[in-house]
């Protein structure tokens, strides 16, 4: 157990943890959550790439990076209208759930040396 301490600042509004703690210990091998397959997430990704395109903020011409894109699923919807994408995540199950349906995946956690 990990005690769940928040710290709240009034001058701009951050909140946080008090208490950190090694985050390798929760995105290991046996990581639990891997995005589920659901008509409803399917609807709102492609909503959101549509969005994006309509906003000329996504084309064929570009780079996306996904910071904690699990099972890539996002990914893989946006991957039809970019023209390369790349997630990041720290759980290794889950990242070659990823990279087997050809959604180029890093293991590991998005830091300086990743970035």
């Amino acid at each position: 157990a990990f005690p769940l301490v928040l710290d709240f600042c009034r001058d701009c509004f951050n909140l946080q943890l008090r208490h950190c703690f090694d985050a390798s210990y929760l995105y290991d091998e046996t990581y639990a959550y891997s995005t589920p397959v659901a008509t409803s997430l399917d609807s709102h990704y492609s909503d959101t790439v549509n969005k994006l395109i309509d906003l000329d903020a996504l084309s064929d011409k570009s780079n996306v990076v996904e910071i904690g894109s699990n099972n890539g699923n996002f990914l893989a919807t946006l991957q039809k209208s970019a023209g390369k994408v790349l997630g990041i995540d720290p759980a290794s199950n889950v990242t070659a759930i990823a990279n087997c349906q050809g959604i180029p995946t890093i293991t590991g956690f998005f830091d300086e040396h990743i970035s």
